[in-house]
C-alpha cells in the first residue's frame, strides 16, 4: 500500500533563523559558487541552503549534517562518520540486542547494483538503531557510501498504511569498510515525539531514494518493510519526568524528560522563551552530572511555536550512580540582533600539546600525524560545551594562508561516547605546511543563578 509519508512536508517544519553567522554565510557563498559547473538539477538556491544552515546557528553543526547528508554540498564540507553512540557496530549490536535475538532482521533489497541489507533493529521510544550493510559486486572501490537521513525510518499503520505522527528529526550513520570492499555499520535516528506510547499496530518501514558518498550520488529506491512492530523491537528505557516549573531570565522551563537506555541518553526540555526579537532557539542548556561533568554531546532537535520551545539534547552516557542532573540555561551573545559575528580562536600546532580556551571550555590538541596526502589531529574537549559531536576547523601555514583540502571530504570521528576522544583527518597535498588552526566560537550569557536540579529515578 502506498504511504502518504511526505519528506518535503517534514523538512518544511524547520525554521530559518533571521541571523546567520558571518563566517558560515561566507562559506555558503563559496560552496554555491563551486556548484555552478554541476548540472542544474543539483544546484540549490541560497535560501534553500539556509534552511539547512539553520541547524548550525540553532542546534549545532551536527544536526545540519544529519539533515543534509543527501546533499553533495554538505559532503563537500565535511563527512561525519560517527553517530550519537560513537562506537563500532559490534559494540552497538551487543547493546541493542541485550543478549537476545529478537532484533535480528536480515532483510535486503537491491537497486542500481547496490544491495541494502538490514541486520538488526532496536527502539527505545526515542532512538532507533538500525544495523545494516551496503554491498555491490566488486565493492565500492575508493567510494565511501553515506546513508544518514537518506535511510528514512517510519512506522506505518497495519490498518490503512498511514505513517505514525512520530517523525524522525535527525539521524546519522557510522560505516566501516570490510575486507571485501563492502560497508557495514549502523544508523542512529531520533524520533521527535517521545511521548507517544509504544504501539503494536504500526510496523517499521525503511526506505532510501539516494545513497551519497565522496564520489557522487546514486539515485534509486531501496525499501524494506521489516514487518516488525514498535513493541517487537522495543528496548527498555528508564524515564524520569518532572513538571516542576523552573524560571530563568526572560523565560521558564515547564517540563523535563530524561530517557536512559542501552541506545541513548537524552534530555528534553519544554518551556517558554519571552525574548521575541530573536529566534527562540538561541536559548540553550548545559547539562551536568552530580560530579560537575558536562554531559552535552549534541543537540538533537528544537522546535518552537510563538514563544514556546521544545529542545532535545543527546548526552554522554550518564553514570549509573548519578542521582541528579543539573541544568544551566544560557543564551548565545551573537543571537542579539546587533551581533551576529563569530569569534575566531587560533593556536600554533608546532608546539604540542596546546589548549584553546573558548569561554568555559577548552579544546585540547594532544597529537598530530603527517603522512603523504593526509593530516590527522587528535583532541579532547573539556568544560562547558553544547555540541562536541562536531567542530569546524580551518588549517593554515605559518604565514596564515589557508591550506586547501583535496580529494574526498575531511573525515571526523566525533568525540567518542565513552573516551571523549576525537579525531580529525584532513586530506591535503601539503600536510607538512600545516602550522596553525582556527576555530569558530561564540560567547554566551551563562545563567548560573537560574540553574536547577533534576532528580533521577
Amino acid at each position: 500500500m502506498k504511504s502518504s509519508f511526505d519528506r518535503d512536508e517534514l523538512k518544511s517544519t524547520l525554521e530559518i533563523p533571521s541571523v546567520v553567522p558571518e563566517s558560515i554565510n561566507a562559506r555558503i557563498d563559496d560552496t554555491l559558487r563551486n556548484l555552478e559547473q554541476r548540472k542544474k538539477s543539483r544546484n540549490l538556491p541560497k535560501k534553500t541552503f539556509l534552511l539547512l544552515v539553520a541547524c548550525i546557528s540553532i542546534m549545532g553543526l551536527s544536526t545540519l549534517v544529519a539533515f543534509g547528508q543527501n546533499l553533495p554540498i554538505l559532503n563537500s564540507l565535511v563527512n561525519i562518520v560517527n553517530p550519537s553512540a560513537a562506537k563500532n557496530y559490534e559494540s552497538v549490536k551487543v547493546d541493542i540486542t541485550g543478549g537476545t535475538k529478537k532484533t535480528v532482521v536480515n532483510k535486503k533489497t537491491t537497486d542500481k547494483g547496490i544491495t541494502l541489507t538490514v541486520n538488526d533493529l532496536s527502539y527505545d521510544g526515542a532512538t532507533l538503531i538500525v544495523g545494516f550493510n551496503l554491498s555491490k559486486p566488486g565493492g565500492f572501490g575508493s567510494a565511501e557510501p553515506v546513508l544518514g537521513t537518506d535511510l528514512m525510518p517510519r512506522f506505518v499503520s497495519t490498518k490503512d498504511g498511514t505513517p505514525s505522527k512520530n517523525h524522525v528529526s535527525t539521524g546519522s550513520d557510522y560505516l566501516v569498510k570490510k575486507d571485501n570492499g563492502d560497508y557495514q555499520g549502523y544508523g542512529s535516528y531520533y524520533f521527535e515525539d517521545s511521548n507517544i506510547e509504544i504501539q503494536e499496530d504500526y510496523t517499521l518501514t525503511l526506505d532510501a531514494e539516494n545513497i551519497g558518498g565522496n564520489v557522487g550520488e546514486v539515485h534509486g529506491l531501496w525499501t524494506i518493510d521489516t514487518g516488525l512492530t514498535e513493541k517487537d523491537i522495543y528496548t527498555a528505557a528508564q524515564t524520569t519526568e518532572s513538571n516542576v516549573v523552573h524560571e530563568f531570565k526572560n523565560g521558564k522551563v515547564d517540563s523535563v524528560k530524561v530517557i536512559r537506555s542501552a541506545l541513548s541518553n537524552i534530555i528534553s526540555l519544554k518551556g517558554t522563551d519571552n525574548i521575541k526579537q530573536i529566534p527562540n532557539l538561541r536559548l540553550g542548556f548545559f547539562i551536568l552530572d552530580d560530579k560537575g561533568n558536562c554531559l552535552n554531546y549534541k543537540p538533537l532537535s528544537g522546535s518552537s511555536t510563538d514563544s514556546s520551545f521544545n529542545t532535545a539534547i543527546s548526552l554522554f552516557r550518564i553514570p549509573n550512580d548519578t542521582k541528579k542532573l543539573t541544568v544551566i540555561p544560557y543564551r548565545c551573545v551573537f543571537s542579539k540582533k546587533d551581533s551576529d559575528k563569530e569569534k575566531l580562536y587560533k593556536a600554533d600546532l608546532t608546539k604540542l600539546p596546546v589548549s584553546i580556551k573558548i569561554q568555559d571550555l577548552a579544546f585540547n590538541i594532544s597529537d598530530i600525524e603527517r603522512s603523504p596526502g593526509k593530516f590527522t589531529m587528535h583532541y579532547t574537549i573539556s568544560g562547558l560545551a553544547d555540541d562536541i559531536y562536531y567542530n569546524f576547523f580551518e588549517l593554515e601555514d605559518k604565514d596564515g594562508n589557508k591550506i586547501k583540502q583535496v580529494g574526498s571530504p575531511s573525515r571526523m570521528s566525533a568525540m567518542d561516547y565513552e573516551t571523549h576522544q576525537g579525531t580529525y583527518e584532513f586530506k591535503t597535498d601539503h600536510p607538512e605546511d600545516i602550522a596553525k588552526i582556527t576555530l569558530y566560537g561564540h560567547e554566551y550569557e551563562l545563567m548560573t543563578d537560574y540553574k536547577f536540579d533534576v532528580e533521577l529515578k
